[in-house]
């Protein structure tokens, strides 16, 4: 016969994995940077579900396009002159100096980054603008060997975004401002084979790359739309229509995730939805918007994720269960498993792992 404390384990265990199995993966982490006058703008970040809204960094000065090195722990941003390029820890701690220092007369727009080989790209225009003035640029991680990615017939490249896949760089570039004459373009990594893809692009300040589904999306903000397109420029889609001032767009498992805004206030919010535009919804309103990022989990410590897969799983319940009923001194105690340090690995502590299966929360 089962001891009730067989039984309860029974209960917990049954209802794990109904959870693991039915738990939509919202371990993701959702950036942005929230535009305010003078050095008062921030970075802020949530997660999906649209809770834990945390302020990671305030007083910068117009921060605009933003990235991040899940694998290295950082985020990227652009700011405003005299500034550039920055960095930060994904938590906001570890304010950099400014890893790219901005020319005299120009002015960066948006920054990713290649983790694989330790680069970063950004848009780059010079200001005023003018034909011919804007260049495609990358240096390593830590600011050093800046080069020319692409130099040629460029005028106000915006959004950038990378198909390490096909070993790509795509970006918007505006052209005019709000009059239907902008385009996107790619080229390889190096800045060779420079391809325009798709013209009459009316203002799209952000651009992400679907390597596996073959798309490209961008925010289009005078028509208001989010759209796709293969990635030679066929087959373009409206997905999303009637926005205010669509601006920038982060792809995550399956969702696009856009910033909306305008004048700030209460119709500014950030948005997400299916790839093919189904199932939009609101979770952030207010403030201004205006660069974004997502990632994963794995981006932050995970309470009970003793795989470090970036989610609490069945191998993170395996573990705990490997050492579940014993103490210290016994030779399968597991101390990373007595979540509440009272020397053994009892239902208290599958409870407190249980609570976060399948998903992520950060450790305290």
């Amino acid at each position: 016969m089962r001891t009730s404390t067989q039984i309860r384990l029974s209960l917990v265990l049954f209802g794990a994995l109904a959870t693991f199995c039915t738990v939509s993966a919202q371990a993701r982490l959702i950036y942005w940077t929230d535009l305010a006058p003078g050095s008062s703008s921030s970075i802020k970040r949530l997660r999906a579900d649209g809770s834990g809204i945390e302020t990671l960094i305030t007083g910068l000065l117009h921060p605009r396009g933003m990235t991040l090195d899940v694998p290295g722990g950082k985020m990227y941003w652009t700011e405003a002159a005299p500034l550039g390029i920055r960095r930060a820890n994904l938590d906001g701690t570890g304010i950099a100096e400014t890893v790219v220092p901005l020319q005299a007369g120009f002015g960066f727009a948006h920054v990713v980054v290649d983790d694989a080989t330790g680069k970063m790209y950004w848009t780059n225009t010079q200001v005023p603008v003018i034909a011919g003035g804007g260049r495609i640029q990358r240096a390593n991680l830590d600011g050093s060997g800046v080069e020319d990615v692409v130099t040629d017939n460029l005028m106000h490249p915006v959004g950038i975004a990378l198909d390490l896949a096909q070993e790509k760089v795509y970006w918007t570039d505006l052209e005019g401002n709000l009059d239907g004459t902008g385009k996107i373009q790619r080229s390889n990594l190096d800045g060779s084979n420079v391809e325009t893809l798709l013209t009459g692009i009316d203002e799209a300040n952000g651009i992400a790359v679907d390597a596996v589904g073959g798309k490209m999306y961008w925010p289009e903000i005078t028509t208001g739309k989010i759209q796709r397109a293969n990635l030679d420029g066929t087959g373009v889609e409206d997905l999303v229509v009637g926005l205010g001032s669509p601006t920038t767009i982060g792809l995550d498992q399956g969702k696009m995730y856009w910033t909306d805004s305008n004048q700030g206030g209460q119709l500014n919010r950030i948005e997400r939805a299916n790839y093919d535009g189904s199932d939009r919804e609101v979770i952030v309103s207010g403030g201004f918007p205006w660069g974004i990022a997502v990632a994963s989990c794995n981006a932050c410590p995970c309470f009970g994720d003793f795989d470090g897969d970036g989610i609490v799983g069945l191998s993170d319940l395996a573990q705990m269960l490997s050492s579940f009923g014993t103490c210290q001194g016994n030779p399968r105690y597991n101390p990373a498993a007595d979540f509440d340090n009272d020397l053994c690995v009892d239902l208290t502590d599958l409870s407190n792992l249980l609570s976060v299966f399948g998903r992520c929360v950060q450790s305290p």
